[in-house]
């Protein structure tokens, strides 16, 4: 083995490529931590596959059943985003799978100043106890499958398109403490991802001649649950990976607005903020 192709050798230009590395990765401006209030507990569970994964996340989360007794409203400014995951680790002051923390509402403008592609930022109003929805998505379509006639002599496959949807959904169910007047939050973060590209399969079908081919949209599903307590003043925010893509992360930001109002929320209707959706 000649000298230039030592193992020493190598491991000092790998170590070289390294520092180069981090030297270049150091020049973005370091992101100090936010001062958190405390820590929430979290529960995160996920699938990958090719179910679309559809859920009463409300039931989920113990919401009431519908009623025409007044109640009072939790009302909330919500944004939802993606940013890097070293991001949001510099961000929490440390790396974790998932997290929920509050923190004082004036800490959040640092928050989302680092999360600089803001996706959503929608008002919620939800009554005590109803569940409430913020949603980003982005509709996807897809081959799913052809249908097969004959006519004559001819065999016909017509293709049919499906859609799919990548993005989050957030999920409030808040609960006023009649005493102090503070609010018990249930969130449920779910987020969806899928591969750069969708796989594809090829088959033949009889003797045409021409292979067909039908997309087999896979999605990475990642839930997030957490409850905490808001008193005024206070935010939460929560962060979990997607799945398939581990360099990159969700960031969801929950600031109550306003004190409730008793009879808020009318006959027991939860206001849902409008969904976006992109199609592609």
């Amino acid at each position: 083995m000649s000298r230039a192709d030592s193992p020493a050798r190598r491991f000092a230009v790998l170590s070289a490529l390294f520092v180069l590395g981090g030297c270049a990765s150091a020049g973005r401006a370091p992101i100090a931590p936010l001062a958190t209030l405390r820590e929430c507990p979290v529960e995160c569970r996920g699938t990958i596959g090719t179910d679309q994964g559809v859920a009463d996340a409300g039931a989920e989360l113990g919401a009431d059943e519908e009623s025409g007794k007044p109640r009072a409203t939790f009302a909330a400014t919500v944004r939802l985003t993606r940013l890097p995951t070293e991001v949001a680790d510099a961000l929490l002051g440390g790396s974790s799978f998932a997290r929920a923390v509050v923190v004082a509402s004036e800490q959040l403008p640092r928050a989302i100043a680092a999360a600089s592609e803001l996706s959503v930022e929608r008002p919620i109003a939800t009554p005590d106890g109803r569940a409430g929805d913020v949603v980003d998505v982005t509709e996807i379509s897809y081959i799913d499958r052809f249908d097969f006639t004959t006519y004559e002599a001819c065999a016909i496959a017509d293709p049919s398109v499906g859609i799919f949807q990548t993005g989050q959904r957030l999920t409030i169910v808040p609960r006023r403490d009649a005493d102090s007047g503070a609010w018990d939050v249930a969130i449920r973060l779910e987020s969806a991802d899928a591969p750069r590209d969708t796989p594809l399969t090829s088959v033949r079908l009889l003797d045409i001649e021409t292979p067909i081919e039908i997309q087999l949209p896979v999605l990475g599903r990642l839930t997030t649950t957490t409850r905490t307590h808001l008193a005024e003043g206070e935010a939460l925010i929560v962060v979990a990976p997607e799945l398939l893509h581990r360099d990159r992360s969700v960031l969801a930001v929950i600031e109550p607005r306003s004190a409730a109002k008793e009879g808020g929320g009318g006959g027991g209707h939860a206001a849902t903020a409008p969904a976006l959706a992109r199609s592609e």
